[in-house]
């Protein structure tokens, strides 16, 4: 007897402590801010792509514009009717220089006017 007694009890305080259990180990609800992101599959010669599809080729992130059947010299790289850069795209990794020499030109009782040196860059910018 007692030891269904405490057969019940142990039963009961399972029942309720797995409740507590399951909702400590849930997983959090993936937010747009926390999304997975895949890695593209590499170029291929003779490989359908739909439009919308991301490859990689030499370390660049491409988005396909087209649907089209990829052939040899049609890489990402060379043909900008096909494909657009989605991620990465440079190798150019040192940052602008700093604008330099705040000054004021001008002042008056509504305007003020500033005038800096440039910043300088190692590589020329590219069109977006």
């Amino acid at each position: 007897m007692r030891h269904t007694i405490m057969s019940k009890v142990l039963a009961g305080l399972a029942a309720l402590a797995l409740p507590l259990t399951a909702a400590v180990t849930v997983p959090p609800v993936a937010s747009a801010a926390s999304a997975v992101r895949f890695a593209a599959a590499e170029w291929a010669p003779w490989t359908a792509y739909p439009a919308g599809a991301r490859v990689s080729y030499n370390g660049v992130e491409y988005e396909c514009l087209q649907s089209h059947t990829s052939q040899p010299g049609w890489e990402p790289s060379n043909v900008p009717a096909l494909w657009k850069v989605a991620t990465g795209g440079g190798t150019d990794t040192t940052a602008p220089s700093v604008p330099a020499n705040l000054r004021s030109t001008g002042v008056s009782s509504s305007t003020v006017a500033l005038a800096w040196n440039a910043s300088t860059d190692n590589v020329a910018p590219t069109p977006a």
